[in-house]
């Protein structure tokens, strides 16, 4: 394995702990408009990073951007790895879904004509990057990755086509 992929590989990981990490915290101080504790059932992720709710909102966001900034060195890290025009097409759309996760961090809820348009770019990007990942390896595209790896994306197509009924703007009206 070559020095780019191991960084890779550390910059992945430590991307995605920022993350974690800033969601974490964020959930811990939390206290929504009726005074309740954040739930991932009831909330969205995004309202972490929501002034004055979130009183560690600036850890959240700060955590989407600088933790974005990893997840982009690593899908950078990779494009020797994949093969092909699908492969480079995958990697280009990861990046532009790491900025884009990063601009989350930019723009959060309080700021949400911008915020909307970022998340919504975020959600569906990493859909659309995780279900083409998910072919590449099945069909054998790419002999780097086990093709297990190809059930999150089956998992997160499920998951986008049970919830794209839902009307969104609903929960927005304050």
């Amino acid at each position: 394995m070559g020095t780019n992929m191991r960084n890779g590989k550390l910059f992945g990981f430590v991307g995605v702990g920022i993350i974690s990490l800033g969601i974490m915290i964020s959930v811990l101080f939390y206290e929504g408009r009726t005074g309740e504790r954040y739930s991932f059932l009831n909330h969205f992720v995004s309202e972490l990073g929501e002034q004055p709710w979130s009183r560690a909102s600036g850890v959240f966001n700060a955590g989407l951007l600088l933790g974005s900034i990893f997840v982009l060195l690593l899908m950078i890290s990779l494009w020797p790895v994949f093969n092909g025009w699908f492969g480079k097409l995958i990697v280009v759309g990861g990046i532009f879904t790491s900025v884009s996760g990063g601009l989350v961090g930019i723009f959060p809820m309080n700021n949400l004509e911008p915020h909307i348009d970022v998340a919504i770019t975020f959600f569906y990007a990493g859909l659309v990057v995780t279900i083409l990942f998910s072919i590449y390896v099945f069909t054998g595209l790419n002999r780097n990755f086990p093709r297990w790896v190809a059930v999150p994306g089956v998992f997160s197509f499920v998951c986008l086509f049970v919830l794209d009924g839902s009307d969104y703007s609903s929960r927005w009206v304050v």
